[in-house]
């Protein structure tokens, strides 16, 4: 289920999960990184912890509370699972509802979702940087962007960074979340060059080696602030905005509902600082 990124390091990056689930073993035991979309898929991933290196699961972490990313939370309740404070905030607030429960009972994925009982992060922080008691060789960056709790994950011994959803690679962005924020999202860019990771697991998509994909979103929201606060400044019509910015090259057009989602979006935080 898991591949080998490194020699301590494994992820599951092939779609199955959703959004990307990774798992740090070494020889003094487990940590898990986000849980899958599904708990039936939770299910296998714990089976599949357990076999890994010494098997056992010290704790884990959410990346952000999105449920592509912490869908199979419940599987892991009885170990420590760390979430941000704007993570668990999120993450109450839009799933653990009648309402958003009721999705799920007609749906066609419902064998995936059996039993769903979403749990939030039983270990919350807000220090920044932070790291786990349970497991000290990490250590979590909180950054924002793609959410507002979004972090960066370091593992230490190796420099391998573990990016979340502020990474897709090979597609077009989400960053329509109503927390998202092109200025956090381009510090958080920035971060990882500075730290220069070996190897970089995203929130979606394949692992990968050097900073091509983190420079390349560097000078894409580098040219939606700078193009969207001249926009506002010249007060241009928010329809006529957008166009101007859906110009700016990033990657080969798809996903244009996602586009226009994320940029919207953008162009909202771009015009509340600088109205």
């Amino acid at each position: 289920m898991f591949e080998k990124v490194s020699e301590d390091v494994y992820a599951i990056t092939d779609g199955s999960t959703v959004g990307n689930v990774a798992l740090i073993a070494t020889e003094t035991g487990n940590f898990l990184i986000d849980t899958s979309m599904y708990p039936k898929v939770a299910r296998d991933i714990r089976i599949s912890v357990e076999k890994t290196k010494t098997g056992k699961l010290l704790g884990g972490a959410f990346t952000h509370y999105h449920f592509d990313h912490t869908g199979g939370s419940q599987i892991f309740h009885d170990v420590p699972m760390y979430g941000h404070a704007l993570t668990k905030e999120n993450f109450e607030k839009n799933y653990m509802t009648d309402e958003f429960l009721k999705r799920f009972k007609d749906s066609p994925q419902k064998d995936l979702f059996e039993g769903l009982r979403p749990t939030p992060p039983s270990r919350v922080y807000s220090t920044n940087p932070f790291v786990p008691e349970e497991f000290n060789n990490v250590e979590f960056i909180h950054t924002g962007g793609h959410t507002s709790g979004s972090i960066l994950i370091r593992y230490i011994p190796e420099n391998i960074l573990f990016a979340g959803d502020n990474l897709f690679v090979g597609r077009y962005p989400w960053g329509g979340d109503p927390t998202a924020s092109p200025y956090d999202w381009l510090n958080a860019m920035k971060t990882i060059q500075d730290m220069k990771p070996k190897k970089i697991v995203p929130g979606h998509g394949s692992v990968v080696d050097e900073l091509t994909e983190i420079n390349r979103y560097v000078k894409y929201l580098e040219k939606v602030i700078q193009l969207g606060e001249k926009l506002v400044i010249e007060k241009t019509d928010e329809e006529k905005a957008l166009e101007a910015l859906e110009e700016i090259d990033f990657l080969p057009e798809s996903r244009e509902g996602m586009k226009k989602g994320t940029l919207s979006r953008w162009f909202e935080v771009i015009k509340a600082k600088n109205s």
